[in-house]
């Protein structure tokens, strides 16, 4: 082949290259700007999610990647990540956080790229790798479970177990030979969750899993950041659902190697 010829054949696959990453671009583009108009729907947080952003008595620190919740005194092993639920915002969950924290447990809220998990399943790298020796569980509620699971089927060597808020794995999650503990908590009056598929992924958990209901609890309670369309409606006083999720989550802590 000439070397005009050799010129003609790279221009070619140049201008093929430049067209593909032109139409990769418009896709990104176009799936932005329908999570963009998704973000009405984003759950933020409700007011009692907002005073347990101001509490005192623990140390709050609201960083780039994560808001995170520190004891006051000696703080207990492990630390918590936590991934948010889809669209909602990661501040919801500060009640919870800070109802672990007072229990003496570090958590760490994951903010996420749009509130979405699925884009920003990775973000736990940040807080391991700032303490490599340190001990951690990784989980989360609804869609954020699945992200976190998946995170830990590939990298089981720097956590201790998952937790399920109102979620289970999928295939590529499967917790199955990683050693990992993991533990299960949903709501009896949840209807966002598929419970048919909750009990088909059971075969991505270990067996030795923990399930703990939460009676006339939904799908919205393990947040704070108001109804969700299509849940069941809650029988639990304010504020119980959150306390019974901690202290369930605090009694799988504790039994941790």
């Amino acid at each position: 082949m000439s070397g005009s010829a050799e010129h003609q054949v790279r221009r070619k696959r140049q201008r093929r290259a430049k067209a593909a990453m032109w139409i990769a671009a418009s896709l990104l583009l176009l799936a932005a700007a329908g999570l963009i108009g998704l973000k009405s729907l984003d759950c933020g947080p409700s007011a009692e999610a907002e005073e347990a952003l101001q509490a005192s008595g623990v140390e709050i620190e609201q960083a780039g990647s994560y808001i995170a919740f520190a004891p006051a005194g000696d703080p207990r092993s492990p630390s918590v990540l936590l991934y948010p639920g889809a669209l909602v915002d990661e501040r919801s969950y500060a009640p919870l956080a800070l109802e672990l924290s007072r229990q003496g447990y570090p958590v760490y809220l994951i903010r996420m790229p749009l509130d979405l998990a699925v884009l920003g399943g990775s973000r736990a790298d940040e807080v391991l790798d700032s303490a490599p020796d340190g001990s951690f569980v990784i989980g989360g509620h609804s869609l954020g479970g699945v992200m976190a699971a998946r995170y830990a089927a590939e990298h089981p060597d720097r956590l201790k177990g998952v937790f399920f808020l109102a979620s289970y794995p999928d295939s590529k999650g499967d917790l199955n030979g990683t050693g990992l503990k993991a533990l299960s908590v949903f709501a009896t009056n949840d209807q966002v969750m598929d419970r048919g598929d909750w009990g088909k992924a059971k075969r991505w958990l270990p067996p030795d899993t923990a399930y703990v209901p939460i009676e006339g609890g939904n799908h919205a309670g393990f947040g704070a950041y108001g109804a969700q369309r299509g849940d069941g409606k809650s029988s639990l006083p304010a504020g119980r659902q959150t306390l019974q999720t901690a202290q369930a989550m605090a009694e799988w802590l504790e039994s941790l190697p």
